[in-house]
């Protein structure tokens, strides 16, 4: 009987070792943090978050759960300002897309009405406003007889 008795105390000894050396009887921390991921289209706009540029999009953290403001920017793009509230343990996706920057061009001339060209087309004679130009390089031809 003593030797039953001692081999089960072993046993259990042994088992309970195991046990706590792989974290069995551990406790489990109350983690506050959330998941974030930030996608954007196009992607790799510079993320930031807590006044501080993080990487690039596709993005992904642990972060504390809390309301936060996200910013993203690329350049040729306007910049993206997303709210966030993010409870302890969720996973959450923010999405955004980005606008392309565009650019209006007054031609204006003294006297008016002289004719534009523009990129070898002609648009119509001035005053005019061009809207909605993408960034890239153009050309213009305002010719007025005389």
């Amino acid at each position: 009987k003593k030797f039953v008795s001692f081999h089960l105390i072993l046993f259990l000894a042994v088992t309970l070792l195991f046990l706590a050396a792989n974290g069995v009887f551990e406790r489990k921390k109350d983690d506050s943090r959330a998941i974030l991921r930030v996608n954007s289209a196009p992607e790799g706009a510079a993320v930031t978050l807590l006044n501080q540029e993080q990487g690039k999009t596709p993005y992904g953290c642990k972060i504390r759960a809390g309301n936060y403001l996200v910013k993203l920017t690329r350049p040729g793009y306007y910049p993206v300002w997303k709210t966030v509230s993010l409870k302890p343990g969720e996973k959450a996706e923010l999405n955004a897309t980005l606008e392309p920057e565009t650019a209006s061009v007054l031609f204006e001339t003294q006297p008016s009405g002289a004719a534009i060209h523009f990129n070898n087309k002609l648009l119509g004679e001035t005053p005019f406003t061009l809207k909605n130009l993408p960034h890239g390089k153009y050309s213009a031809l305002v010719k007025l007889a005389g």
